[in-house]
């Protein structure tokens, strides 16, 4: 394994982090990369993913039940049910497989409340693809048992949420008394099993100011860290108090020590930025929903098929998917790129399909788009002012 490793560093894949050794393989990182590099990379990807016909990731939502009731969650509230089971979603991983998955990720709602939740877990490993686990970590604080099974299947990482190093902030969002006291304990016990934890932060007008004590605690921990700016509403839009305001953006991106890559990358809107991909949903990443229809994202409800219906791989391969991906391209977004602030847009079109439609214009995102620009400029006049 020492040799295998050594190798992919000298060809520049991965690189050795300070003081590491041969005898702890753990303290190899991937490499960083810009922004631009990760969009050139994950472009170049996506091209020859559809030349060659693969799908690389697939996540399975087991149920929307959940043993949070956090504030800001866009899953539906009315139906908790869920169709999945065992013995209907084992055939749709050995599938996924022929299809080219080798990452299978779990979530909900909270996954881990499925009665099946273990089984399929185990089934995933069983057939020697990567398992990803996205959860609150209620249930592996409070079922032990559970916890060791999990960490004895060796998951390839598990994602949880962590809102606030304030107790009550985060408490507060979650609506769960004691909730963050559990999460960080189930991160201090992955992290002995030697699990890649990651930590999920979103940003919300309840948890304001939160994120630079979140950093400090990640970066001391030295765990992957992920924060979303981006809301997603709920049908009902009943969670968009927890929206951020204008004024609000304007001093968190003006911080350039948060969300600096958001402060940094601009696209040039020309004909190769028209004819890409608006994003990844459908394209290296497909999602099996509560009631099993296929559908791009997990915030994004166009469904794709439904699998009582349809298999898996007739799915992938059906006309429908084929033109979803021949629309979610730029130069489909009509009402969009016509302002000198569509250059900082990260339009993401689940979190508007759900409100507005297909391809419909993001209140959201013009809102964040005009906040960066108005931010660039005002850093550009005094660079100016400098010079002269």
């Amino acid at each position: 394994m020492d040799d295998f490793l050594d190798d992919l560093c000298s060809k520049g894949f991965i690189n050795k982090v300070n003081n590491c050794n041969k005898s702890n393989s753990n303290n190899l990182k991937l490499g960083m990369a810009t922004p631009k590099e990760y969009a050139e990379f994950y472009d170049e990807k996506d091209k020859w993913l559809i030349k060659n016909g693969f799908l690389p990731k697939l996540k399975i939502e087991l149920t929307y039940n959940c043993n949070q009731k956090c504030i800001h969650c866009y899953n539906e509230k009315d139906n908790l049910n869920s169709d999945i089971t065992f013995e209907n979603i084992k055939p749709v991983i050995d599938d996924a497989i022929k299809c080219g998955v080798y990452n299978i990720s779990l979530t909900g709602g909270e996954c881990t409340l499925h009665p099946d939740f273990l089984k399929i877990a185990s089934y995933i490993r069983e057939k020697r693809i990567g398992l990803g686990i996205l959860t609150n970590g209620l249930a592996f604080y409070d079922n032990p048992e559970l916890f060791k099974k999990i960490i004895n299947l060796y998951p390839r990482n598990i994602k949880l949420s962590l809102y606030s190093m304030d107790e009550t902030v985060h408490d507060n969002i979650t609506q769960v008394k004691g909730s963050q006291k559990k999460v960080l304990e189930v991160i201090k016990k992955l992290k002995k099993n030697n699990v890649e934890v990651i930590i999920s932060y979103f940003q919300l007008e309840n948890n304001y100011g939160s994120i630079k004590d979140i950093e400090k605690f990640v970066k001391s921990i030295d765990v992957p860290f992920i924060a979303g700016i981006y809301f997603v509403s709920n049908k009902q839009n009943s969670n968009s108090y927890c929206e951020l305001c204008e004024k609000k953006l304007y001093e968190l991106f003006s911080d350039e020590n948060v969300y600096s890559s958001e402060l940094n990358f601009q696209y040039e809107i020309n004909e190769d930025f028209l004819k890409q991909y608006i994003c990844k949903a459908g394209i290296d990443i497909l999602v099996v929903n509560p009631f099993l229809n296929i559908i791009p994202c997990v915030n994004y409800e166009y469904i794709l098929g439904n699998l009582k219906k349809e298999n898996f791989i007739d799915i992938f391969k059906g006309k429908k998917l084929i033109e979803f991906k021949k629309n979610h391209i730029n130069k489909n977004l009509k009402e969009c790129f016509k302002e000198d602030y569509c250059i900082n847009c990260s339009y993401c079109p689940g979190t508007v399909f759900n409100n507005k439609g297909f391809l419909k214009k993001s209140d959201n995102a013009c809102k964040i788009a005009k906040v960066l620009n108005n931010i660039h400029k005002n850093l550009n006049q005094k660079k100016e002012k400098i010079n002269e």
